[in-house]
């Protein structure tokens, strides 16, 4: 709510983006659910997160490696907020399930009894 305070947020924002340049970053801007038509309440989320994205841009962090997320109410945390993701760890493959087999020639390996 303090332009300063929020100018300094995004200065230390961009400065973290410089520290890892190439990785992508979403910048997530969230609101309370609220009284309204729902495309009018994306649009102000969405134009909020443009807001804090051309703010980076303007401190100097590449358009390549942010994006924008609009998430009004349910569709994010319910709360007013602006996030900033970022992609630090790349996705996981998919790794094959272990086979769950039954030993040897489709034979348990407990004992008898």
């Amino acid at each position: 709510r303090d332009p300063a305070t929020a100018e300094a947020a995004v200065a230390d924002a961009a400065e973290v983006l410089a520290a890892f340049p190439g990785v992508q970053a979403v910048v997530e801007c969230h609101s309370k659910q609220a009284k309204g038509p729902p495309a009018f309440l994306e649009k102000v989320v969405q134009s909020r997160a443009e807001l804090v994205k051309d703010m980076l841009q303007r401190r100097g962090v590449p358009e390549g490696q942010l994006s924008t997320a609009g998430l009004p109410g349910n569709k994010g945390l319910n709360r007013p907020c602006v996030r900033i993701r970022l992609a630090v760890f790349p996705p996981k493959e998919k790794a094959e399930a272990p086979q769950k087999g039954r030993g040897r020639a489709g034979r348990s390996l407990s004992p008898r009894r």
